[in-house]
């Protein structure tokens, strides 16, 4: 499966793009964790993605979708977190 994260898309099944998530990790992972993800293929990665993606849309979220038709939970509207931003 292709890895699609677009914001608000009617196909999107990642929050995440691969140079996105390496950005991340490169600063959050022990140098051990990040090479395991550097090194690992594309589909791998993508997978892992999606399936992250999945995880966090099994939470019970406020608020509404921005888009009708959009695929996944994010982005919202009326959610606020608990500073009221």
């Amino acid at each position: 499966m292709a890895l699609d994260a677009s914001i608000g898309g009617t196909a999107s099944n990642s929050y995440s793009t691969q140079a996105d998530a390496t950005t991340y990790l490169t600063d959050r992972l022990p140098a051990a964790s990040l090479a395991t993800w550097t090194a690992a293929a594309s589909g791998d990665k993508d997978a892992s993605l999606i399936t992250a993606t999945r995880r966090l849309d099994t939470e019970s979220e406020i608020g509404a979708p921005v888009f009708v038709d959009q695929a996944l939970k994010w982005p919202r509207i009326g959610a606020v977190d608990d500073d009221g931003r």
